[in-house]
């Protein structure tokens, strides 16, 4: 897989877990409901795109990764960068 397949898959996964966080917060499901929620959006997203990105859609999994040494430093800045403007599409949707 190439480079933008990895960021497309990885924007895609993050998405949905912030999407489906932030509306887990607003409709105040209760903290089980978030648990059920953001659980269930992680093993559909792992199982539909981390065969492409790694599942890497949690900014401390990719941290932990670059702790470990399982990163260069330039790959883990294109993820983080996609993260946050992935957060910032979200936040202006759910405004």
């Amino acid at each position: 897989m190439n480079v933008t397949q990895k960021l497309l898959a990885e924007f895609v996964g993050t998405f949905t877990l912030i999407f489906v966080r932030v509306s887990a917060i607003c409709n105040d499901v209760g903290l089980v409901g978030i648990a059920i929620a953001l659980g269930l959006a992680i093993a559909v997203m792992v199982s539909a795109k981390g065969h492409i990105s790694g599942g890497h859609f949690n900014p401390a999994v990719s941290l932990g990764a670059l702790a470990g040494g399982l990163f260069v430093v330039m790959r883990h800045a294109q993820r983080q960068r996609k993260k946050v403007l992935t957060s910032n599409f979200v936040h202006c949707l759910t405004k």
